[in-house]
């Protein structure tokens, strides 16, 4: 799971695992379910549904679930994965990045640019 530390107002450092590099994590797009899962979580104490035990590797998201390394749906099935484009993971894997969409997008273009370049060299 990723480490987060708060850098400024707005951007967050987070130290990530290759897997989580490799994969995006969405909501479920049906909302009425999704409101009904998470109505359901909260009640539940933030922990997932489909685990018994309460425990930190179970908050949601659980551990179980973030770490799963193929495209899949979480137990209780308010998450899915899809994976990022090999172009998407690269500009994630220095190891730390900012969580911050305007710099989330920018590390995106510098990794597409860095591998124009490193093509066009070949």
């Amino acid at each position: 799971m990723a480490k987060r530390k708060k850098e400024d107002q707005n951007t967050y450092k987070y130290t990530i695992s290759d897997i989580e590099a490799a994969y995006k994590v969405f909501m479920i797009e049906d909302l009425d379910k999704r409101a009904a899962l998470q109505s359901s979580i909260k009640s539940n104490g933030g922990y997932c549904l489909s685990k018994k035990q309460k425990s930190s590797d179970t908050r949601c998201m659980c551990k179980e679930f973030l770490s799963q390394d193929s495209e899949d749906v979480c137990s209780c099935g308010l998450y899915f994965k899809k994976r990022r484009t090999e172009k998407q993971a690269r500009a994630f894997q220095n190891g730390e990045y900012a969580v911050n969409l305007k710099k989330e997008r920018e590390l995106e273009k510098k990794a597409i640019k860095e591998e124009k370049r490193n093509d066009s060299d070949s």
